[in-house]
């Protein structure tokens, strides 16, 4: 098998090229890298053994990646003796920290990472059984290993040059030569790491070039973007069978996903120039996929695909950067499926392109995302956007050290369309995590999807998936609420460690009837220590919908203010909530609720000055005394009480205000505000929060009535309320005896001094 010194690349810069002159120079690298590659072989062989799942990264996989990058380059192109030993190396560390060797103290160390933390959180929420995390099995302990390897081995590529082992006295380098290590290390770990970035910002994120190294000739520079190119293109054409052998494969017993992606690999030949075009490569299969291998087969067909989208772009940047470019620039039949099945060949079926797609996007989102789903609650929208902004802020909480001292808050702002009269504006802004153009352009829009469901949290903001578990969203549809009351909306963010320069906007001009523009837009009104901003534009319609109170079980629509509507949406919300009206900015919640006046609070989550109900407010006045928080220790599972009166319960979402079917949150069982699970989509109230500690809080609450000598009719109205919520109601306990009510104690001592009792 030919080994990388018989490559064009090498024997056209590092083979023994007659040039007396310079004879010293390249045998000094030659040695240097023959040492390298030697201990880098040791080091991929550890990968096998940490991550077997992984297709081989060893000796033929380096020898594959010189050949693949020669086939590429084509006989014109000429490196310099760095360059060549640069790109060597860069092939050698691109995928070898994808071991516990490559890391300094091994697995323990990876242990104490966010990636780590991260891969134990997605594989305890795709795992049907609850983990013991204090000690994983065997095949927990390897997906996780998988997927932190997977994560950090790009990164860990940057410094990998510099990997040392101590022997005894002595310390032993994977490059030994002290001088090419110091100095070409950097550069040789940049265009490793390259490999994982988007090829667009090669450009700006490597050097253009860099002089030659002390003791060589001037000429020998290096173009760190050609060779990143170089090095992208091969390990994407680098497919075939020298990374899944069918010894080696047979032997693993594969399954699932890691199992499609080696029997891929395990079909396919080395890739050759086609005969007739020089500048297309061919890909083929040696056997063909039959219709169990359908699987198999598009993984190909989309590592293919990927294959060319690399030629193609790295030959454009090529280009624009005026390097030279590569011989080879395309895949032949990788724009369909049914041109790549003349080569890579299946049997008993035919690849079509029949994804289920999405043809009326913003239809599906109206039906889904809009009033279908949530009815006509124009409130909704606001709650949204209350929720994301929540969200944003309990993520940067996470991040933010805690000596900063930072909360966060939301800021709700309602104010005349001065541009345009008989219209409004309605923001809600935050200071809490922001957004990239990345997330703007992705997740945000991605509906059904959220941040923390997207591969860019663990790349963007590694152990935040992790620690960000009590997120008040779920479903990634939120956002789409605002189309209910709006059809012109702006989004501006920039994530809050980032100045303002990041500062991007997504105009949404007409609904979702046209693309949205993304805009470099600065506003000056946007707050300096601002991370996001949603804008709507209310028409006169909408802004009077929104400013009145859901009708529900009441016989009208009543009007409310904005301050007075976001109090209610958030009863037990953990972050504060500005309402600026009127031009006067108040505090409406406060993350400290808790410690709120009681009675100021239970009216201001039930609206009860908009309803203006002489027996609420009694009703409210008696509950006060009577209220406890559902666990003290987290006081987020809800503060209420039963008082045998009808009430006014808030059920929250999330400690946002649930859905309803009828428009309204408000209950007969309690007072106050208790917390449930999210029964679908659209916030409606499921199972409460505190599970089993809501029958202890309901007991209490019987034993509190009992204290507080509530007159006995009343008590079987609270006996049997204690009783639907699963507590003890032994103390409020009453029936009739001799036409009188009488209490559990009274019964008793019938029984005992009177005999038995007949109650129909």
């Amino acid at each position: 098998m030919a080994t990388y010194e018989d490559t064009g690349i090498w024997l056209r810069s590092l083979g023994d090229v007659s040039d007396s002159k310079y004879g010293a120079q390249r045998e000094r690298l030659r040695a240097a890298y023959r040492v390298f590659w030697a201990n880098a072989v040791v080091l991929s062989r550890e990968i096998q053994r940490d991550v077997p799942n992984l297709t081989l990264h060893d000796k033929a996989h380096f020898d594959a990646l010189w050949s693949a990058a020669d086939q590429i380059a084509g006989p014109e192109l000429t490196l310099t003796p760095v360059e060549a030993f640069v790109l060597g190396g860069a092939i050698l560390l691109h995928d070898n920290a994808n071991s516990l060797a490559a890391f300094t103290g091994g697995l323990e160390a990876l242990r104490q990472t966010p990636e780590w933390q991260d891969a134990l959180v997605e594989w305890t929420d795709n795992s049907d059984t609850k983990l013991d995390l204090g000690a994983l099995s065997p095949e927990v302990l390897s997906a996780v290993l998988f997927d932190v390897l997977r994560s950090l081995h790009a990164e860990r590529a940057l410094t990998l040059a510099g990997l040392s082992f101590k022997n005894g006295e002595r310390t032993v380098h994977l490059i030994e030569d002290d001088q090419l290590r110091t100095h070409l290390g950097s550069i040789m770990g940049l265009v490793a790491a390259s490999h994982h970035w988007d090829v667009a910002t090669l450009g700006t994120r490597l050097p253009s070039i860099l002089g030659a190294l002390g003791g060589m000739p001037q000429t020998w520079t290096v173009r760190p973007i050609l060779l990143a190119c170089l090095l992208r293109c091969a390990d994407a054409t680098q497919l075939d069978q020298q990374r899944a052998p069918d010894f080696l494969y047979a032997m693993l017993r594969l399954r699932g996903v890691s199992e499609s992606h080696w029997r891929a690999q395990n079909r396919l030949a080395s890739p050759v120039t086609a005969p007739d075009d020089p500048t297309a490569l061919i890909f083929s299969s040696t056997i063909p996929f039959g219709p169990g291998d359908s699987d198999a087969w598009w993984i190909a067909h989309d590592a293919i695909q990927v294959a060319n989208r690399e030629l193609q772009s790295s030959n454009a940047l090529l280009r624009d950067q005026r390097l030279p470019h590569f011989s080879v620039n395309r895949v032949e039949g990788a724009l369909s499926p049914s041109a790549l099945s003349r080569f890579v060949a299946v049997s008993g079926w035919r690849p079509v392109q029949a994804e289920i797609k999405i043809s009326q996007i913003g239809k599906v989102v109206e039906m889904f995302g809009g009033e279908e789903l949530y009815g006509h609650d124009p409130s909704v929208a606001l709650r949204e956007l209350i929720q994301n902004a929540a969200d944003a802020i309990r993520f940067r909480r996470e991040l933010e050290p805690k000596e900063s001292g930072y909360d966060g808050r939301v800021t709700v702002r309602l104010r005349a369309n001065e541009q345009q009269p008989g219209t409004y504006w309605l923001d809600v802004e935050d200071d809490g995590l922001g957004m990239s153009e990345a997330v703007l352009t992705g997740p945000l829009i991605d509906f059904g999807s959220s941040y923390m469901s997207s591969a860019l949290v663990k790349s963007e903001r590694p152990g935040l998936l992790s620690k960000g578990k009590k997120r008040l969203g779920h479903y990634g549809i939120g956002f789409f609420s605002c189309f209910m009351i709006a059809d012109e909306v702006l989004v501006t963010s920039r994530q809050f460690d980032d100045g303002r320069e990041k500062l991007r906007t997504l105009h949404f001009q007409d609904g979702l009837g046209h693309r949205p523009l993304l805009l470099d837009d600065r506003p000056a009104d946007f707050g300096n220590v601002s991370s996001s901003r949603v804008r709507l534009r209310l028409t006169s319609d909408s802004y009077a919908k929104l400013l009145k109170l859901p009708s529900g079980a009441f016989k009208e629509s009543l009007p409310i203010s904005l301050s007075g509507l976001v109090g209610s949406l958030c009863p037990l919300l953990d972050a504060d909530v500005y309402v600026e009206e009127l031009g006067q900015t108040r505090l409406i919640h406060s993350q400290h609720w808790m410690v709120e006046d009681r009675l100021t609070w239970l009216r201001r989550i039930t609206a009860a000055d908009v309803r203006s109900d002489q027996k609420l407010d009694e009703n409210l006045a008696l509950a006060v005394p009577l209220l406890t928080f559902v666990d003290p220790n987290e006081p987020s599972l809800g503060l209420a009480c039963i008082t045998g009166m009808p009430s006014a319960g808030v059920a929250t979402v999330s400690t946002l205000k649930a859905s309803t079917v009828y428009g309204s949150s408000f209950s007969d069982e309690y007072v106050g505000a208790i917390d449930y699970e999210s029964e679908n989509p659209r916030r409606g109230r499921g199972k409460p929060k505190a599970g089993d500690r809501l029958f202890a809080w309901a007991s209490h609450q019987a034993t509190l009535n009992h204290e507080v000598a509530v007159e006995i009719p009343r008590r079987l109205y609270i006996a049997e309320r204690v009783a639907n919520f699963g507590g003890d109601a032994t103390p409020i306990v009453t029936m009739r005896l001799d036409k009188q009510w009488a209490d559990l104690d009274t019964i008793l001592k019938h029984l005992v001094e009177v005999g038995p009792l007949h109650a129909p």
